[in-house]
């Protein structure tokens, strides 16, 4: 298997890892995957100006799958999750 160096070194110590402006750390991979999507959201939200419709459309994702997303995700503190 063709892995990272950082992800195929056991014991690399590896905590932190930034996706581009996107940070994730600590906990086991559902975690780490509900934190990054957390992310992905609230970048987009933040990039549209608050405008769900338009964050939706930059992720490519249908309005009603966003609304969605953001209240299974409403514990990891997504900008606007709760309006």
């Amino acid at each position: 298997m063709d892995l990272p160096p950082e992800i195929s070194r056991k014991g690399s110590g590896v905590s932190q890892k930034d996706f581009g402006n996107i940070v994730v750390t600590g906990g086991d991979l559902r975690e780490q995957m509900r934190k990054f999507e957390a992310s992905l959201i609230s970048k987009a939200l933040e990039e549209a100006g608050g405008d769900r419709k338009a964050a939706a459309q930059k992720l490519g994702i249908g309005l009603s799958s966003l609304y969605r997303k953001m209240e299974e995700l409403a514990d990891t503190g997504i900008a606007g999750a709760s309006a």
